[in-house]
């Protein structure tokens, strides 16, 4: 398959998946949201200016950047996407449904501050002395 047809392929199926997230959107913060999403995937990057480029919208780089910036500090997009996406996976939740969370997979190897690191562990210097035990022990296991 070549690059446009898989270009074509990638951006149905987006459209798909914003035509079921989106029709609680206004029109300028379903395109916003379709752009971040695409340019996101095609550019294999989160820069803004990546993303731009990646659009390959038939205005100036400058323009571009400017909207997808303005439209990101927008006033509740946030709360708009969060619950757009809550409303998709509601569907999928049932009485029974099991929802795991792992505060555990943390890992950032260079920061100096981490709110809410209570939750989390520093692996060992060396992990394979703790490969006997479970994840929630492996802290205390002595390197």
């Amino acid at each position: 398959m070549n690059c446009s047809a898989t270009a074509f392929k990638a951006r149905e199926q987006l459209r798909g998946f914003l035509g079921e997230l989106s029709p609680h959107f206004s029109k300028p913060l379903g395109k916003f949201v379709g752009d971040m999403v695409y340019g996101i995937q095609a550019s294999q990057d989160v820069k803004l200016s990546q993303i731009a480029r990646a659009l390959d919208e038939p205005i100036s780089m400058k323009k571009l950047e400017d909207r997808l910036s303005r439209m990101l500090w927008s006033e509740g997009i946030d709360q708009e996407i969060f619950g757009g996406i809550a409303r998709l996976g509601a569907r999928r939740i049932r009485q029974d449904t099991l929802i795991v969370i792992d505060p555990t997979d943390i890992q950032k190897l260079y920061a100096e501050k981490m709110p809410g690191s209570e939750l989390s562990f520093q692996l060992p210097p060396n992990p394979a002395n703790c490969a006997h035990r479970s994840t929630r022990h492996a802290a205390a296991c002595p390197a």
